[in-house]
């Protein structure tokens, strides 16, 4: 009993004392899944579904489609290739980077998103809608909160 008493403690100081690693990614997509549905894990390098503190890129030709609650710490279309995205009626989702001062969405050139039907998005930070390949130079800009 003892020497199982030992080993549960010793257990527990390892689990409840070790460093976890819970960091931000940077999620691309790679249509290697279905082709199109955000939710398909596949579809993302690294993969998996991206989560609230990961930041997403859509750069190579691709039309994505969401339609469950989504959520991505930042959101980039386009640059490269045409890039769309898309949500079903009735998505919910939050786009939140660390400061509202950051862009929660870069609208590249090439780029196209459409919220279509009833459903709510939230952007807490500030949308750049540009018809260069990057974010230095910005044709139209606000911020959304």
């Amino acid at each position: 009993m003892k020497i199982f008493t030992a080993i549960f403690i010793i257990s527990f100081l390892v689990i409840f004392f070790s460093p976890i690693s819970v960091s931000a990614a940077d999620k691309q997509w790679s249509a290697s899944g279905d082709g199109i549905s955000w939710e398909d894990a596949y579809n993302w390098a690294d993969i998996g579904v991206p989560l609230a503190s990961d930041t997403v890129t859509i750069i190579n030709t691709a039309s994505v489609l969401i339609s469950k609650t989504f959520y991505a710490k930042s959101l980039s279309i386009g640059g490269r290739n045409e890039s769309s995205l898309e949500t079903s009626d009735f998505v919910y989702g939050v786009i939140a980077p660390d400061s509202n001062t950051d862009y929660a969405v870069s609208l590249k050139k090439d780029a196209a998103l459409t919220l279509k039907g009833p459903g709510d998005i939230t952007l807490k930070g500030q949308l750049l809608i540009t018809e260069q390949s990057s974010d230095t130079e910005p044709s139209f800009m606000f911020t959304a909160e």
